[in-house]
């Protein structure tokens, strides 16, 4: 095993544990606690790299303390993602967990809701979804803190455990099933150990096969590691700890269906920080433009994220237009002719994001 993903475990299992941990901790005491434990796996983790979070929050506090008020919430935004721009575009920029934790720690502080300096410390610092979400606003930081949520009943716990567990299972089993290291032999060597991809690339149902199983692993690392974290939102008190629909997700029949099932909390942070912000005569599809450029800016430089999400801002143009011009009940009623068109959106949504 790679040492980002040891990191990455240790984080996911540290978290779970700390959180229940953190239940029998003073009200007082829970804010600091949580930021210091935040703060060395930040150092543990991330090395000489955690400067670049250092430097990140240091900003953040200065807007903090001299922008104006009125427009403190615009200027911390622009200081929070030019920050990561710059971090994003250095000859050697981070990766592993440096890079997971420098963009949690971004929407934290654009969003400019902490009241004190201390406060934004405290819950830019916070260990939970530090590394791998889910986002949690200032206040619902503050009130898992102060006033956390009701320990859920064991029956609950001891279910959302079995969720983590059979996610993290069941995308270990699909990917180790993959042949990867074939297929990747057969891009580069051509014949030999490139036999599996010889097949593949002459046999086009199995390669479509291939394909969206590729893409189903992909998706379930992501189901397990929120699963887990959600397990630890449930110690920790946080009102909302969940960070996926996994049922909206696998059965989707359209590109937004998909999408609001998906990391959820990131998906109302831009709904709500980009989304909503701009000026109320903007156009919805000007709106939606931006806000996928925003995300896929927050993401990365590679040229794959504006390709993906320039995708999916035209996958959804082409749901606007079906819905308009189709009749209502075709997605409404479960007569014959739905029953045929709900699995061929279905097939179609689900290809166009294997794809991207």
């Amino acid at each position: 095993m790679a040492r980002d993903d040891l990191a990455f475990a240790f984080i996911l299992v540290g978290s779970v544990a700390f959180s229940a941990l953190l239940r029998q901790f003073p009200a007082q005491l829970r804010p600091d606690a949580a930021a210091i434990v935040g703060a060395a796996a930040v150092v543990s983790a991330c090395g000489p790299q955690c400067l670049h979070l250092a430097v990140a929050l240091a900003l953040a506090v200065f807007a903090l303390n001299f922008a104006p008020p009125q427009y403190r919430e615009r200027i911390s935004f622009a200081i929070a993602f030019g920050h990561l721009a710059f971090v994003r575009l250095l000859p050697s920029p981070p990766g592993g967990p440096t890079n997971a934790a420098m963009l949690m720690l971004t929407l934290r502080l654009g969003a400019a809701d902490a009241t004190s300096t201390v406060e934004l410390i405290r819950y830019a610092c916070c260990y939970h979804g530090l590394f791998t979400g889910p986002y949690y606003s200032y206040a619902e930081w503050q009130a898992a803190m102060r006033a956390p949520q009701p320990l859920p009943t064991r029956r609950a716990l001891w279910q959302a455990l079995l969720a983590a567990v059979s996610a993290l299972a069941f995308w270990r089993a699909v990917a180790m099933a993959l042949p990867y290291r074939l297929v990747a032999a057969s891009a580069t060597e051509g014949d030999g150990l490139g036999w599996v991809g010889g097949v593949l690339s002459r046999n086009l149902p199995l390669r479509l096969v291939y394909f969206y199983l590729s893409s189903f692993q992909f998706r379930w690392r992501f189901y397990a590691c929120w699963l887990v974290m959600e397990l630890s939102g449930l110690f920790l008190g946080v009102a909302h700890p969940a960070n996926v629909e996994i049922r909206v997700c696998e059965l989707a029949m359209s590109p937004s269906a998909l999408i609001s099932g998906w990391n959820t909390s990131v998906q109302s942070w831009l709904k709500e920080r980009v989304y909503r912000r701009l000026p109320k005569a903007t156009p919805r599809s000007a709106r939606m433009l931006a806000t996928f450029a925003v995300s896929a800016f927050w993401h990365g430089v590679h040229p794959g994220y504006y390709l993906m999400f320039a995708g999916l801002f035209v996958m959804v143009g082409v749901e606007q237009l079906v819905r308009t011009a189709w009749p209502p009940h075709l997605f409404d009623k479960r007569d014959l002719l739905s029953g045929l068109l709900s699995p061929c959106c279905h097939l179609w949504t689900m290809g166009c994001f294997s794809f991207y």
